[in-house]
């Protein structure tokens, strides 16, 4: 058996990937603070709570030891998913509270998952691997998307110290994916942004009037191939555009 959580599992690219790995016959259990209507014979559980609020995803990670603890798991796989774009303002204009909701989601909850993840779920598996959702933010700013930018520069570490701190444990990786530029609720708010906040704005409307984007679909199907082919080296981050 193998097993994958994905956090952000209800919509956009988290929707799609609960799906991909579903047919690729990984069982799912996903974590989103709405309900997924989908069923499939490889579709665990889902587990519906803020992944903000860590004390209920420790009770989360428990539930899910034990929901696996009389299977022989061959393979355990975290993905950190779940992601918000925050206010698309200048940082001196952007409010506290937002920054510190979109660095929470973004950066904290994907640390503190992974430490649940190594200490309750790693040792259930033979191997084991965290996969962190990245962006192309990650190493190029954008005018407006200070606390995003910020906390995909962070993810891209985590991933590589995690490594670090795991690199005598043979059978477990860290990767950091950049998805691409997915169609989702995300770009529709990006795309909603006045050019005084984002002074890209017609950039990304071309791109959708283009069709050019990336369906949550496509993506999910880039990284599934990645993730199971399991060729990657730990601490690697990569682009399904290259």
């Amino acid at each position: 058996m193998k097993l994958v959580i994905i956090t952000g599992g209800s919509k956009g690219l988290g929707k799609s990937l609960v799906k991909r790995f579903c047919e690729g016959e990984y069982s799912v259990v996903s974590i989103s603070r709405t309900k997924l209507d989908f069923s499939h014979r490889f579709f665990l559980s889902q587990f519906l709570i803020d992944i903000t609020s860590f004390e209920k995803a420790e009770n989360v990670f428990k539930k899910i030891a034990d929901l696996v603890s009389q299977s022989n798991l061959k393979q355990i796989i975290l993905i950190n998913n779940a992601g918000r774009i925050g206010e698309i303002k200048k940082v001196d204009h952007v409010s506290f509270g937002d920054i510190s909701k979109t660095i929470d989601l973004n950066l904290s909850a994907p640390i503190i998952l992974s430490s649940l993840f190594l200490s309750i779920l790693k040792p259930k598996a033979k191997s084991s691997r965290i996969i962190n959702i990245s962006s192309g933010a990650s190493q190029s700013p954008y005018y407006g998307w200070v606390a995003y930018c910020c906390s995909k520069a962070g993810i891209e570490m985590l991933t590589k110290t995690i490594s670090m701190e795991q690199s005598e444990d043979v059978f477990f990786k860290s990767l950091s994916i950049k998805p691409g530029v997915v169609d989702t609720q995300m770009q529709e708010k990006i795309r909603q942004s006045s050019p005084q906040d984002f002074k890209e704005v017609d950039k990304f409307i071309q791109l959708k009037n283009q069709s050019r984007l990336y369906s949550a679909d496509f993506s999910a199907e880039k990284v599934f191939k990645i993730i199971d082919a399991d060729s990657f080296d730990s601490g690697d981050s990569l682009d399904i555009r290259n």
